[in-house]
C-alpha cells in the first residue's frame, strides 16, 4: 500500500486541464474547482443509480470555506505505516447554511499533512477575486497552478514558535505581541488566505512598522518592551510560513499601460 501524494495539497490537473482536490481518495468523490465554482464528481452509474444527489457550489453563494481532518479507526491500518483520514471540507454560504463533503485519504503516519491549508487558502482566494475564477478554467493556467502549488509546500518554511521568537517574554507578553502586530497587519491591508498572504503581498517588518507595533504592544501591555528584532520576527511569523501562495498565477495581469 501506498499512501497518496501530498506535494501538491491533493490539487491535480487530470488529462482534461481541470483543476480537482483529491482525485485520489480512496472513499469519496473528487472535488472539481473551475470558474463556476465547486462540485462533488460523482460517478455516471452512481448518478444512475440515483441514490446520491452531488453538491455543487457557486463562488457568489459561497462565503467561507474551511477543511477539516479526523483520524478513521481502519483495522487494515493498524499495525501498518499508515493512517486513513477523513477530510470534510465545510462550506457556508451567503444564506449562513453549512454544507459538508466528505472524503477520506490513507496518509503516511509520518506526514506533516502541512498540506491541508492549500484548498482553504484557495477556495478563499477564489471566493474574494472574482477576476481570478477564469484562470481555474484554462487548462495551461491550471498547470501552472499546480506546479507552483508543488513548489511552494516543498519549500515551505517552519514558522518559530513564540518562545522562539521571544525567550525571555512571558506568556502574556508574548501573545499580546502577536496580537499587536496581527492589528498592524490588518490595519494596513494584508490579507491572509489559511494563514498567509500571496506572493509579493507580505509586509516587511520596516521601521515604521516595528513602531507601531510597539505602540500597539504598550497601550494593551504593561510589560516591557520587546526588543526590535523581536517584534520583527513577530511581524514576519504572523504571516505565516514562507514561501507565499503562488495563487497570483489565476490572475491576468493587466495590460501595459492601463
Amino acid at each position: 500500500m501506498r499512501a497518496p501524494d501530498t506535494a501538491t495539497g491533493f490539487l491535480s490537473a487530470g488529462d482534461d486541464g481541470r483543476l480537482r482536490f483529491g482525485a485520489a481518495a480512496v472513499r469519496g468523490w473528487p472535488w472539481r474547482i473551475d470558474a463556476a465554482g465547486i462540485a462533488e464528481e460523482v460517478p455516471a452509474a452512481e448518478l444512475d443509480r440515483g441514490l446520491v444527489r452531488p453538491k455543487s457550489f457557486a463562488w457568489d453563494e459561497l462565503r467561507r470555506a474551511s477543511l477539516r481532518l479526523r483520524p478513521t479507526i481502519a483495522p487494515r491500518l493498524l499495525l501498518s505505516p499508515y493512517r486513513d483520514f477523513e477530510y470534510r471540507l465545510e462550506l457556508h454560504t451567503a444564506d449562513e447554511k453549512g454544507w459538508f463533503m466528505f472524503q477520506h485519504h490513507v496518509l503516511a503516519r509520518t506526514d506533516r499533512r502541512m498540506h491541508v491549508r492549500v484548498l482553504p487558502a484557495l477556495m478563499q482566494f477564489l471566493i474574494a477575486t472574482p477576476a481570478a475564477r477564469d484562470g481555474v478554467g484554462d487548462a495551461a493556467t491550471v498547470r501552472d497552478l499546480v506546479d507552483a502549488v508543488r513548489g511552494c509546500l516543498a519549500a515551505t518554511e517552519a514558522v518559530p514558535g513564540r518562545a522562539q521568537r521571544w525567550p525571555s517574554g512571558s506568556y502574556a507578553s508574548r501573545r499580546e505581541l502577536d496580537a499587536a502586530a496581527v492589528a498592524v497587519l490588518a490595519g494596513r491591508g494584508v490579507v491572509l488566505f489559511a494563514g498567509r498572504p500571496l506572493r509579493g503581498r507580505r509586509l516587511e517588518a520596516s521601521p515604521e512598522i516595528v513602531d507601531a507595533v510597539l505602540a500597539d504592544f504598550a497601550e494593551h501591555c504593561r510589560a516591557g518592551a520587546p526588543p526590535p528584532d523581536v517584534v520583527a520576527a513577530s511581524v514576519d511569523a504572523m504571516q505565516g510560513p514562507k514561501p507565499d501562495w503562488p495563487f497570483d498565477v489565476l490572475t491576468p495581469e493587466p495590460d501595459v499601460g492601463t
